[in-house]
């Protein structure tokens, strides 16, 4: 029986592969930032931007108002996203750079976008920035404008709140149910408190108000950060794949015969993406190709 050797580090493949990636759309990183975090960093840009664009059924809270000044930049951006435009645009003119935390979004999974209805001057690949921002929470398939707060409000409970008197099967699945009806948190964080705790990676439960007035606890939306201060669900989509791949190495190593007798030792697999976004492995010293 002849003993293969193996050279093969699927997980390092695919961070070249996602880094890659991340250098053709131009954005920008710390490069002392480890290959693991960017990924996860990159997994949060394309949740955080929506992803390939298409269209989305848009819906307001009843509280939703906006200033009178703001409705023209208001109604192009419901154009976008009704009609699957980009709405990269109207972001923070630091959504190209990835290693920069957005603490609101990576805690509760909400949106802040500018309102500006021209480019901005600055830089024309912008809309105008405004003080007012919407706050937008973004599914796969629905865009639920929550209402305009100003900057600094991005501890305001009452985005949460709004989400859940308007759309209680956005926050249903974050309840903590083991909990008795109408308990409450000990001390609930102030906004200023919770600046802090965010700073410091801390996942924070909120307590929120049910129709009839009974208070409930759940833990943050998309399950709040990580002590990186990078977002829990980002982090858990990278763990799951990393995952996958050290199995797919495991199989391989028990299935050589795989290769058909065109067999080298040692074994040089590499991971591969090719142009349909498709993964496969490669055997590089016969060039053996595994589907």
């Amino acid at each position: 029986m002849i003993f293969i050797n193996y050279e093969m580090d699927f997980v390092s493949d695919w961070h070249d592969i996602i880094i890659g990636d991340i250098e053709e759309k131009g954005l920008r990183y710390s490069r002392t930032t480890p290959k693991e975090l960017l990924v996860i960093k990159y997994f949060t840009y394309l949740r955080k931007t929506g992803g390939t664009p298409h269209p989305r059924r848009v819906h307001r809270s009843n509280e939703f108002v906006c200033p009178s000044h703001l409705q023209n930049g208001l109604s192009q951006l419901i154009h976008c996203l009704e009609n699957g435009t980009s709405i990269s645009p109207y972001f923070s003119r630091a959504i190209d750079d990835i290693s920069k935390i957005d603490r609101m979004f990576n805690d509760w999974g909400v949106l802040h976008l500018h309102l500006g209805d021209k480019p901005d001057q600055r830089d024309q690949r912008l809309i105008e920035r405004t003080g007012p921002l919407l706050f937008l929470y973004l599914q796969k398939d629905d865009a639920y404008l929550i209402n305009v707060y100003w900057h600094g409000d991005w501890t305001d409970r009452s985005i949460l709140q709004t989400m859940y008197d308007n759309w209680p099967e956005l926050i249903e699945p974050y309840i903590l149910k083991s909990l008795k009806k109408g308990a409450k948190l000990v001390h609930q964080l102030t906004e200023n408190e919770l600046h802090e705790a965010r700073g410091e990676g801390s996942l924070v439960l909120q307590e929120l108000t049910d129709e009839n007035g009974f208070p409930f606890v759940i833990i943050p939306p998309t399950f709040g950060m990580t002590t990186s201060r990078d977002a829990s669900q980002d982090v858990s989509s990278y763990d799951k794949f990393v995952e996958l791949l050290l199995h797919l190495e495991s199989h391989f190593k028990k299935n050589h015969e795989l290769f058909e007798g065109n067999i080298a030792n040692p074994l040089r697999l590499k991971l591969i993406r090719d142009i349909d976004n498709m993964f496969y492995v490669v055997e590089q010293s016969t060039g053996t190709i595994i589907k």
